[in-house]
């Protein structure tokens, strides 16, 4: 995100969509290198602490890696297994 050069309210919404959509799939999803004017939105808006966040790329990929992957999604029963 270091190339992130403005950021409005709507730049926040697809954040927090983005927040709840990884949630929604017990995924990770991690901020990295943000510049300090999107850290200070996040601050003020009190969405720092909801979201994971690395000083640089180098950083989240291990915080990715380490992070639980989505839970597996229910099989349907085969035909061999009894009803």
């Amino acid at each position: 995100m270091s190339g992130l050069t403005f950021c409005d309210s709507r730049g926040v919404g697809v954040l927090v969509m983005l927040l709840r959509q990884s949630r929604e799939q017990h995924s990770t999803l991690v901020l990295s290198a943000i510049p300090p004017h999107l850290g200070r939105i996040l601050t003020i808006t009190g969405l720092r602490t909801a979201f994971q966040i690395e000083a640089s790329v180098e950083e989240a990929i291990p915080a990715v890696q380490a992070a639980p992957g989505p839970a597996a999604a229910p099989q349907p029963p085969s035909e061999a297994d009894p009803v």
